[in-house]
């Protein structure tokens, strides 16, 4: 998410064809009443050339978000060595040291035995050089007089404002036994990152890992712990009970299954067992470990459904033996359904995000993991590694590139990968290499490649920011990402359809002409010929809601936003500055819609606005005005989200929200399972299916208030219209003479009885339903506006997609048979795959 300060606070159906002549319209129900039409028309040209569907972010780790997308819902069940990435802008150098300007201090020793690379930027012409490649032989987060000290081996000597790469896989993570606290130092702890730990000296590692799957681990238990023979068990929690509805709802039939091994125990035996707390245990299940690895598994039913209390579903573990000597490994751990038919990802996921709902036309990938390896990006769920580039604090769990690239194609999407920033060159070489096999396998129209997120916004970029003389210079990340763009495509050649997103570094949230100008122009002056196809911008809006504003000045600022960022001049500007450069480049959106977190308002306040049916038209509104200005490619902020904390002081609103004031901005979906979309999701499919096609046109002589944009399409003209006035009225609007189909069919639309309504915890307050038909004269059509409403208007015998069938029944619970095999592997048998 962006905000002008710089601080994160932060599927597919088979067709059918209509009998009738079909309008799909988002609004309140038609009205009889409308006010006098006045006559629009459409260009004769168009404005954006071959129109590809809107995206979303699908974002990083958290309960209601990519945790929910696997069909394995635990984090790391491999049990691997966590892993760290950054870049440290070197602070007094010396032969052997260096410091860390942006104080980012983790446990002493953490980055000891790390690999870095000296990249030195010149920052009057931005010339980067490659010193060399060293060692960190020690860290100290307190060593530069409070701050952190790294202490290297290399046959150079680092300068100061030197960009070290530091790249260390395969790390220790801090233990219970040597300090580490998991209570005040989070997820850092080991032996097993990723909340895999009890506070017992019991638990370590070892390399001896189930020979079945990859990984470089197993999670040990030795009887010789605090509480000898009997170590506390650890408990791993998921699905917090926030909101109205479980997240994960555990349903037909599921599995658990884990590898384990006895090592020299007497008698050992495993307990494990998985609840809902305030809800009764789905299993508890006792195995006891032979000298050999084998795979032990339970079968159960779920028995979740729609009015099941909520609470926090939770995995205990634990594991006896009858004399303190020996140990018990285990590795690779499943809980999920115990079938994949989608692969890693839940049906869930693929249903919402594919034709008949979101139809999304790019997956951008950012969560969170600009500080991780080549290795992690590609890896396995069974080998991939946590990733503490975020913070000391932050530990983060992320999909693979292939795993994405796979989901892609399932929803017919274009994949937009976020690339660590902290790679060696041997690593973006063989990026370049994977993205070649990949896109052999795929053969996706593009792919598109971004340096990071938002390296500029030192709250966010998880210590991955480029700085210079102690303070954030986004000329040096231009210069680093240009020279890692050459360096990808020289590793995948030239047939890998690769497109180069550039950040728009401070200047890129809210965009204007001419900071994403000067962005794009960095790139050029940088040296090398790899340039950016793309700059990235975010089109956020609507930034204060105030309680004394009226319900018409809340709303009117959604879509008409008092700082002017989403208006149709604003982004046509942008558009045209950046077409204008010796190397003409594209705006692309990486993130966009309403970013309400100042003003007085309350939770209250701020819920019908924010997550209201009218806030859906306000996104299309900003999608047909870019569809104008000619942005061929915009992704809204995010798939998942519940949403956010206010925030005092921000930006130049003039008062500030009650504290704990919570506002639900970001996430096109509010449920995946039944699916439940907000109205900005519902506006989103609305778009994606029934508009975005063909080439797009502009329309002159709009009525004020009135956002639109045309599409000629392989069956016809569609027509999509959105009403920003809080009255209904009539647009007519005036079509080329052309042999293509007018849309004249009949309406679809968004029903819902207030502008005010949500779904949030339920999918009644906004709903999709047929309503009237549009008049015909000639080659005008009149299509009823109802207020605050927009309308997509098909031609006749348009093709539209059905949705997947819902969530099937939950199952009774049949007998619990637990069974162990040496040789099979986990469900899913697939190989595949965090942000608060």
């Amino acid at each position: 998410m962006k905000h002008r300060i710089g601080l994160r606070l932060k599927t597919y159906r088979v067709a059918i064809a209509l009998a009738a002549p079909h309008v799909a319209i988002m609004g309140l129900v038609l009205l009889s009443a409308c006010r006098a039409s006045t006559q629009s028309t459409v260009s004769s040209t168009p404005t954006l050339p071959a129109v590809q569907r809107i995206g979303v972010t699908l974002g990083g780790w958290a309960f209601y978000g990519p945790s929910n997308f696997f069909q394995n819902i635990l984090m790391n069940p491999g049990f691997e060595p966590g892993q760290s990435g950054r870049v440290v802008s070197a602070t007094s150098p010396t032969s052997s040291t260096f410091c860390d300007s942006g104080d980012w201090a983790f446990p002493s020793g953490f980055y000891t035995a790390a690999t870095f690379q000296d990249d030195r930027v010149n920052t009057s012409n931005l010339a980067v050089t490659v010193v060399g490649t060293g060692t960190i032989t020690a860290y100290s987060p307190t060593g530069c007089s409070g701050s952190p000290q790294f202490t290297y081996s290399a046959n150079f000597t680092i300068s100061a404002n030197d960009q070290i790469l530091i790249n260390q896989t395969g790390m220790t993570s801090p233990t219970v036994p040597n300090g580490c606290n998991p209570a005040s130092q989070g997820a850092i702890c080991g032996p097993a990152p990723g909340y895999w730990w009890p506070n017992d000296t019991a638990y370590t590692t070892s390399t001896d890992a189930d020979p079945n799957h990859d990984g470089v681990q197993s999670l040990q238990i030795n009887f010789n712990g605090n509480n000898g023979a009997k170590p506390a068990s650890f408990n791993y929690a998921a699905d917090p009970p926030v909101g109205t509805l479980n997240f994960f709802p555990v349903t037909g039939p599921w599995q658990f299954s884990i590898y384990a091994k006895n090592v020299g125990a007497t008698s050992p035996s495993c307990t494990v067992s998985f609840s809902r707390s305030g809800v009764s245990s789905y299993f508890n299940y006792t195995f006891t470990p032979t000298s050999s690895w084998a795979q032990y598994t339970i079968n159960f039913n779920g028995t979740d459904t729609g009015s099941t209390a909520r609470g926090t579903l939770q995995v205990t573990f634990g594991c006896l033996a009858g004399s303190t000597a020996g140990a018990v490994r285990l590795d690779d751990a499943y809980l999920g359904p115990d079938s994949s038919p989608a692969g890693i990802w839940r049906p869930a996921l693929v249903n919402t995000l594919g034709s008949g709902y979101l139809h999304v036309g790019y997956l951008r990938d950012w969560e969170g993991n600009e500080g991780t390896s080549y290795a992690n990006r590609v890896a396995d769920q069974w080998a991939r590694q946590m990733d503490t580039s975020g913070g000391p604090n932050g530990v983060g769990w992320h999909y693979s590139m292939p795993d994405l690239f796979s989901l892609a194609s399932q929803v017919g999407a274009r994949p937009w990968v976020v690339i660590p920033v902290n790679m060696l060159d041997a690593d973006y070489t063989n990026l370049g290499k994977k993205i070649a096999t990949l896109q052999t396998a795929y053969n996706f129209p593009e792919v598109l490649i971004e340096f990071g997120n938002e390296e500029w916004n030192a709250g966010i970029c998880g210590g991955n920011c480029f700085r210079y003389n102690g303070r954030v210079k986004p000329e040096i990340y231009f210069a680093v990402a240009k020279r890692a763009f050459g360096v990808i495509q020289a590793g995948a050649g030239t047939a890998a359809n690769i497109h180069f997103v550039g950040g728009g570094a401070p200047y890129g949230s809210p965009p204007s002409a001419g900071n994403l100008a000067y962005s794009a122009g960095q790139f050029i002056a940088a040296p090398g010929t790899t340039l950016p196809y793309y700059i990235a911008g975010a089109p956020y809006y609507d930034w204060c809601q105030n309680a004394t504003d009226s319900q018409a000045t809340k709303i009117g600022n959604l879509f008409n936003d008092p700082q002017g960022d989403t208006s149709q001049a604003n982004i046509a500007a942008i558009v045209n500055a950046l077409a204008a450069l010796s190397t003409p480049m594209k705006l692309s959106f990486y993130e966009a819609g309403p970013s309400t977190l100042g003003g007085s308002d309350t939770t209250a306040g701020r819920l019908p606005i924010i997550a209201g049916a009218a806030s859906g038209s306000a996104d299309a509104a900003l999608y047909l005005r870019s569809v104008n200005a000619g942005v061929p490619v915009m992704t809204p902020f995010q798939l998942s989200q519940l949403g956010m904390f206010a925030a005092s002081g921000y930006l130049s609103c003039t008062s500030n929200p009650p504290g704990g004031t919570t506002v639900p901005l970001w996430g096109m979906a509010y449920d995946l399972d039944q699916p439940i979309l907000r109205p900005r999701g519902l506006a989103l499919q609305l778009l994606n299916n029934y508009a975005f096609c063909g080439d797009g046109y502009g329309i002159s002589d709009l009525p004020s208030g009135i956002d639109g944009a045309a599409f000629q399409c392989s069956d016809g003209w569609h027509l999509a219209l959105v009403n920003e006035n809080s009255s209904s009225q009539n647009v007519t609007v005036s079509f080329p003479n052309a042999a293509a189909l007018l849309p004249e069919g009949m309406v679809e639309q968004l029903d819902f009885s207030a502008a005010t309504n949500t779904n949030e915890g339920s999918a009644t307050g906004v709903t999709v339903g047929t309503g009237g038909s549009p008049t015909v004269r000639g080659n005008a059509v009149t299509v009823p506006m109802t207020a605050y409403g927009s309308a997509v208007v098909l031609p006749p015998r348009a093709v539209v997609p059905t949705p997947l069938p819902s969530t099937p029944t939950p199952k009774s619970n049949p007998t619990l048979t637990p069974t162990s095999n040496s040789t099979a592997s986990p469900t899913p048998k697939v190989s595949v795959s965090y942000v608060s």
